[in-house]
């Protein structure tokens, strides 16, 4: 069977360098990452590079990548657009 898995990405956040400080740092931190730094993404990473081939993929709009800026991956509101437990029972054989 194969593995299913998912990726998310932030949106909203366009790297400018002519931009406010925040799309500045954003135009920086993509270029560093794909050579282009007027991407989409999440403030630190490009969405076009956060989305996985083959993977169910999620953007969210307004998320940041970090969780000192406001609405991050990890808030309780953000999580429940993405994240969804699985209960896994693992199967018992005998030697």
């Amino acid at each position: 069977k194969g593995v299913a898995y998912v990726s998310v990405a932030g949106v909203g956040i366009i790297g400018d360098e002519d931009g406010s400080a925040t799309a500045r740092q954003a135009f920086t931190l993509y270029k560093s990452f794909t050579g282009r730094g007027d991407r989409d993404g999440d403030g630190v990473v490009p969405a076009s590079i956060a989305l996985l081939p083959g993977s169910r993929q999620i953007q969210i709009t307004g998320v940041r990548h970090s969780p000192g800026a406001g609405k991050w991956y990890g808030s309780e509101s953000v999580l429940d657009t993405w994240f969804v437990p699985r209960h896994y029972t693992a199967s018992s054989s005998s030697h």
